[in-house]
């Protein structure tokens, strides 16, 4: 939704100052927009051009397409696990995406968001206009992404339809419906014919209400190669799509359920293959062979080595047609090779040439990826925590071959050293903090010495002082083990080791209901010691006669981190006039707070509401000028368990009793017949 202030920042025009602040923050080396400059180029002939660009930059932040990729990978590597019924896949292709978006229907969405009438004036002239915004261009494209919003939203919707039964998923894991990347998107559903009726129903008002066409002849359904033969038949007839089987391509990076092949990945030896073939190699210098090599033709598969990790085959193929072409000119070419292609990826200090090994870019790629998973919630990470982490601590967790499109192994490491500079010190690296995890040169004895005299508050000394006990009970435990012929992992034994902290932590703190998984927090949590125990009973608070009582509270997944809303209207009765919850994104627990009263008052306005008790668990914040009454209460167990709904599965809306969820059920009769229960907190 869209407020006044965001409103008048839209209608404002840059100034020049505001513009070369974005073009002066872009990356040198790479290009924003489809004209191919890069970032280095504006920010040395600013002085020249700038007239020119005021106004016309477009940049959109935060979209990850590697993400897109790497959660479809692990929903389709459990096609045909998790359901009664077949899994299916649906690759959906809109026919000139942005050219056939009915204006009007633009125009209805914009101001449904809450843009202002000066904003939609604007963005109607522009698209209206005989030079208008074509397809390619930065602006089609977001305002694309709003159109598909209201696609997303109905897709989602189907999820409260009784019966409907969506793609099998991990237990806990986020339920994904479908995923979109600009005019690309992927449904997931089951065979079940009434389920994939209603998402075709979906898809055809949004056809005749948006003025888009879903081109079925370039859309593709996948399923497990394993379904029946009528069931794939079903599901053609009833999408009207045909069948095809894996991989298939999505944002330019195969995906698949069985093992890799080196076939999987043609396209991109291909996409090589064409570029060299169109340079003309003979007459070009070593010199120029190399600076397209670098710039060039090394660049092409740097967007499927970040988000899959090819055939090893491949990747030695690519290099293959890297030195043949280095060498020989061409592609076939017999020219003798003076020097091995290892030696040609050594710096130029070094006697090489510096060119990249793609082998080194993949393993550097997917550290990136691992530090992405660890540092930045996304919906891609939380799925991949709940799949595989549940049971285990991400630090120790060993990701390996047959984890999804992951196949890099990830070890112990300090997480205080975030960046290369910090272990290297007068242009040497410093082998202290490099062998930081080292613990060589003392005895167990002294090991132990030192963890028991370390300095710990006293509430949390005896579960501090335990680990190093807990530890060697499961090291000698595993060693017996083995020792009669059974296995236990060293992961099994890092797990049983935090289940037992966990369990004794949590027996002498009574206060403490979540233990972290990491282990530099758990130790930290020990260490400063643990709070006491503070119990409130609590009840839901019956508003007066002819009154209707709110109950507000937000959602967090981490501080900053995803955040949802809840509210929830009752009259004195206890009985349910309205439910709303919904995702708000990325931001804070007070900012989540603060929006879920707005979001209550906005629907009180517009339903002319005015005996209207708010209430908040949120002592922070403070309402003026509202016609009713706002307070601060605990009571608003119903409100939290419909923002944490938004955050688990998809945001909600009801106006009645039967739509709610059964847990939501369950504590409104408890709040309807009083019944009181305890609110734990640590006491600071």
């Amino acid at each position: 939704m869209i407020f006044e202030e965001q409103n008048t920042c839209f209608g404002e025009i840059p100034s020049e100052d505001e513009v070369k602040v974005v073009i002066f923050s872009l990356n040198g080396e790479s290009a924003p927009g489809p004209d191919g400059f890069i970032g280095i180029f504006y920010q040395s002939c600013w002085e020249i051009i700038k007239d020119d660009i005021i106004n016309k930059a477009g940049f959109v932040k935060g979209r990850s397409i590697v993400e897109n990729v790497l959660l479809t990978q692990e929903i389709v590597s459990d096609i045909r696990l998790r359901t009664k019924s077949a899994n299916v896949v649906m690759k959906l292709d809109m026919a000139k995406a942005y050219d056939r978006v009915s204006w009007i229907f633009l125009m209805k969405v914009l101001r449904k968001i809450g843009f202002s009438e000066l904003v939609i004036d604007m963005i109607f002239r522009l698209v209206s206009s005989n030079w208008g915004v074509k397809q390619g261009d930065p602006l089609s494209r977001t305002l694309f992404i709003l159109t598909a919003e209201v696609l997303s939203k109905n897709l989602n919707s189907l999820n409260l339809i009784p019966h409907f039964k969506g793609c099998g998923m991990p237990k806990w894991s986020p339920k994904v419906k479908h995923l979109s990347y600009a005019d690309g998107m992927i449904i997931f559903s089951s065979a079940d014919v009434f389920s994939l009726q209603l998402i075709m129903e979906v898809l055809r008002k949004y056809e005749n209400t948006s003025g888009q066409k879903i081109n079925r002849d370039k859309s593709v359904v996948y399923m497990h190669k394993n379904v029946p033969g009528d069931v794939s038949i079903t599901v053609e007839i009833v999408t009207g799509i045909v069948r095809k089987d894996f991989p298939l391509i999505y944002l330019g990076c195969p995906i698949y359920h069985s093992r890799r092949r080196k076939d999987f990945f043609t396209h991109i030896l291909m996409k090589i293959m064409n570029r060299l073939q169109s340079w003309k190699g003979k007459l070009l210098s070593f010199g120029g062979r190399t600076i397209l090599m670098k710039h060039v033709l090394q660049s092409l598969p740097i967007h499927l080595l970040s988000a899959v990790n090819p055939h090893i085959g491949v990747i030695r193929q690519m290099h293959k047609m890297f030195a043949q072409f280095f060498w020989s000119n061409t592609i076939g070419g017999k020219s003798r090779h003076w020097a091995s292609w290892n030696h040609l990826c050594l710096p130029i200090m070094e006697g090489g040439m510096g060119f990249r090994s793609l082998h080194d870019v993949s393993s550097a790629l997917f550290c990136k990826l691992w530090w992405n998973f660890r540092t930045k919630p996304s919906l891609w990470s939380a799925f991949m925590v709940n799949k595989y982490c549940r049971k285990e601590s991400t630090v120790t967790i060993q990701w390996k071959h047959g984890m999804g499109a992951l196949y890099f192994t990830v070890d112990g490491f300090d997480e205080n050293i975030q960046n290369i500079l910090d272990v290297v010190e007068n242009g040497n690296w410093n082998m202290t903090k490099l062998n930081r995890l080292s613990i060589e040169g003392l005895t167990l004895q002294q090991i132990i010495v030192k963890w028991w005299t370390a300095p710990v508050k006293e509430r949390g000394k005896l579960s501090f002082q335990a680990i190093p006990a807990i530890i060697m009970w499961e090291i000698w435990k595993r060693r017996n083990t083995i020792k009669h012929g059974g296995k236990r992992s060293v992961r099994r034994v890092i797990y049983l080791v935090y289940v037992i902290i966990q369990r004794l932590v949590m027996t002498r703190n009574p206060s403490i209901t979540q233990v972290p998984h990491k282990w530099p927090d758990l130790i930290q949590m020990l260490e400063e010691g643990c709070g006491r125990l503070k119990v409130t009973k609590v009840r839901w608070n019956v508003p007066p006669t002819e009154w209707l009582l709110c109950n507000t509270d937000g959602a967090s997944r981490g501080n900053p981190g995803r955040n949802a809303y809840g509210f929830c209207l009752r009259n004195s009765e206890g009985g349910l006039r309205y439910a709303h919850t919904a995702e708000i994104g990325i931001t804070t627990n007070i900012y989540a707070e603060v929006m879920t009263i707005l979001q209550a008052m906005r629907f009180y306005k517009n339903e002319n509401l005015d005996n209207v008790i708010v209430q908040t668990d949120c002592e922070l914040v403070c309402v003026q000028d509202f016609t009713g009454r706002v307070e601060t209460s605990l009571g608003n167990k119903l409100a939290d368990a419909l923002a944490n709904q938004a955050l688990d599965e998809a945001n909600f809306e009801c106006h009645g009793f039967q739509q709610l969820s059964s847990t939501c059920r369950k504590i409104l009769n408890s709040d309807k017949s009083q019944i009181p229960y305890m609110r734990v907190r640590i006491k600071k």
